[in-house]
Order: structure tokens, then C-alpha cells, then sequence
């Protein structure tokens, strides 16, 4: 039988990896995991989100980890990476990055610095791909890499990464039906907050120290504050008591348990504060907050909902349930490319 090496066509396969349903705040998250991953090792998180000119919005992510050289990025940056994940690491298929920052901008650079080593720099140009339909990865010269960093009033120190995405044209297009610019700035405001929101909740555990680390991740140089989904600093918060074949369920097969705990939330006059109370339903509705925290490696993947195992229920409003995955369990929970997606083994969806 004949072998016959057949390669996709680039830009039909970008295309499909854009609609993979990144939303911003994932695919935003999935850049972050990359900074914050044990192997890179960041202490801090930068995101710059702001207006270029008059309607052009772009988006920058610096951290101060290990960085690459040269041919750590060249293979950083290609699709399905053979970089080797780590049994903790946030990342899993070597796709998250690309597809992730390709679903919401046309051209993703990235710069990176290891220490002792010079700045590299890569870019991905959906013009360049689409024109050439080619798999062309475009290397910056140290000249192009020093302009685009003075532009951007931007530097990386002994050591780090700049993730950089530019021509969002889906916030791009949504900023334009405004037909002023202070409704175009709300629009903006209202990213902002829930960019803030999303990243204080997935990352909780890690902007609390919770686990250890010690992390911070600023929007606009503004400090992201941790949201606990489960209010554990409100004394009314009740923890419930589960059985321990519960609280630590194994799966036949699997040396790892799954944690799960359970708590109840105050109703308002429980809480401290009326600010405390409003703060405590997050992203979502209190009756949509109501379920399931799934995480994974100690950030949170899914959130709020019973996950099909019951409807919601106002008189279930308060109640919300930690479920912690190992990565070793990544493929009985069948946890998708970016990583927002799970199913339950039907052993677990029916205990």
C-alpha cells in the first residue's frame, strides 16, 4: 500500500480553528495558563486592553516567566506544538495559544525573551495565510522586534513573553455599530468588567495564595482581585458534611480521586454587607450561579448549572458545589481543546 503524506490546506484549517467557540474571556484565560504554567513559572500577569486610534481595539499579555529562544518559540508557535506538558501544566493539546488568540485577531505576534538570550519574535498573519495559502510564520528581524516594542511603550526585562493581538475584528465590528464613541466606550467598560470578573474567578485559588503560588494579574495595570464562588469568608456560609465515598470519588481505573464539596450561601440578610451580597453572584445570575465549580488543576473550567444532572431550582439558588478533575483524569471527563467543555463518566453523572 502506497503512503501518501497528505498536508491541509492552511487557511481552511485556521478557519475552522477559529470557530472552535473561544469566547473572549477563554480565550483570553487560555493565554494566561500559558504564562502561568509551572515550566514558565510567571509571578506576574499583564494584560493591556485599550483602544488604537479611534475604533481599533488591541490586546497585549506580558509576564515575566523563563521566556523561549528562538527555537522554543518557532515551536511555541506552530500548531499542535511538541512541547511536553507537565502533569500540572494548564496547557494539554498545544493548540490553546494560536486558536485561542486566532478566534478574536488577524495577527498574533509573539516576543519572547529567555534570560541571557536576545528578544525572538513570531507572527501569525491571516492575510499572509489566506494570500499565500501557505503555512507561512513570519520571523521578526531585531529591528522590526525593537520598533513594535517602542510602539507599544513595552519591555521585557531579564526574561519573559508579549502575546500581542492585533486587528480583533469581532470586537472591532461590534465597536463600530456604535454610532457614538461614548457608546462605544461603554461597550469597552462592560468588556473590561467582565474580563475582570472571569479572571478573578478562574484564578481565584492562584490570586489568593491559596495553593502557594503567588500570583498577580493587573488589567490596565489595575490589580484583578480573587471572587471565591463559594464565600468562604462569610461566617453564615455553611459547608455541607459528604459522605467520604462522595467527597472523594474514585473511578475504577483511576489511582486519582475526584474532590467534590458542597456549600450554601447565606441569603442576603446572612451576608455581611448589602456590597458583599451583590458581589457574591459574579458573572451570572444568582439563579444561574447556583451548581457546579468544575476545576482543573486549581482553575476553574465550568461554572454554575447542574451539568444536566437536575434543572435549577430557586430554592437550590444558594447552593454551589466544587468539583475538583485531575489531568490524569483528563480523558475519563472528556475535557476539550480550550478547555470549557466536560462530561461526566456516566458513573459519577448517575451517584
Amino acid at each position: 500500500m502506497k503512503e501518501v503524506i497528505s498536508i491541509p490546506n492552511a487557511s481552511r484549517t485556521f478557519e475552522a480553528l477559529r470557530s472552535l467557540g473561544y469566547d473572549l474571556y477563554s480565550s483570553i484565560a487560555d493565554v494566561v495558563d500559558n504564562s502561568i504554567t509551572e515550566k514558565v513559572g510567571s509571578s506576574k500577569v499583564n494584560i493591556d486592553f485599550d483602544f488604537k486610534g479611534k475604533s481599533n481595539l488591541i490586546l497585549r499579555i506580558t509576564d515575566n516567566g523563563c521566556g523561549m529562544n528562538q527555537s522554543e518559540l518557532e515551536e511555541a508557535m506552530r500548531l499542535g506544538t511538541e512541547t511536553t506538558y507537565i502533569e500540572r501544566d494548564l496547557g494539554k493539546f498545544g493548540m490553546g495559544m494560536k486558536t485561542a488568540s486566532l478566534s478574536h485577531c488577524n495577527v498574533l505576534t509573539v516576543l519572547s525573551k529567555k534570560k541571557n538570550k536576545p528578544v525572538c519574535g513570531y507572527r501569525w498573519d491571516m492575510d499572509r495565510i489566506d494570500s499565500t495559502q501557505n503555512w507561512v510564520l513570519l520571523q521578526l528581524n531585531n529591528k522590526e522586534i525593537d520598533l513594535l516594542l517602542k510602539e507599544n511603550e513595552l519591555e521585557i526585562g531579564k526574561s519573559g513573553t508579549i502575546v500581542m493581538w492585533d486587528d480583533l475584528f469581532i470586537l472591532d465590528q461590534d465597536v463600530q455599530l456604535y454610532n457614538s464613541q461614548k457608546l462605544a466606550q461603554n461597550y469597552y467598560f462592560r468588556l473590561l468588567t467582565k474580563i475582570k470578573l472571569h479572571l478573578g474567578m478562574i484564578y481565584h485559588r492562584f490570586l489568593d495564595g491559596s495553593i502557594g503560588k503567588e500570583l498577580q494579574i493587573l488589567l490596565n495595570d489595575e490589580s484583578i482581585e480573587p471572587w471565591d464562588p463559594f464565600c468562604r469568608s462569610e461566617k453564615n456560609t455553611k459547608e455541607i458534611d459528604l459522605k467520604k465515598s462522595l467527597s472523594e470519588f474514585k473511578q475504577e481505573g483511576y489511582d486519582v480521586p475526584v474532590t467534590i464539596r458542597g456549600f450554601v450561601l447565606p441569603n442576603k440578610e446572612g451576608f455581611s454587607n448589602e456590597e458583599a451580597w451583590k458581589n457574591a453572584k459574579g458573572l451570572l445570575s444568582w439563579n444561574d450561579s447556583q451548581g457546579y465549580y468544575i476545576y482543573r488543576s486549581n482553575r476553574i473550567i465550568r461554572f454554575g448549572g447542574w451539568h444536566n444532572t437536575k434543572a435549577k431550582d430557586e430554592h437550590d439558588k444558594l447552593a454551589r458545589i466544587s468539583i475538583d478533575i485531575d489531568p490524569s483524569l483528563d480523558e475519563l471527563f472528556r475535557i476539550t481543546v480550550n478547555k470549557t467543555k466536560v462530561q461526566f463518566p456516566e458513573v459519577l453523572f448517575n451517584t
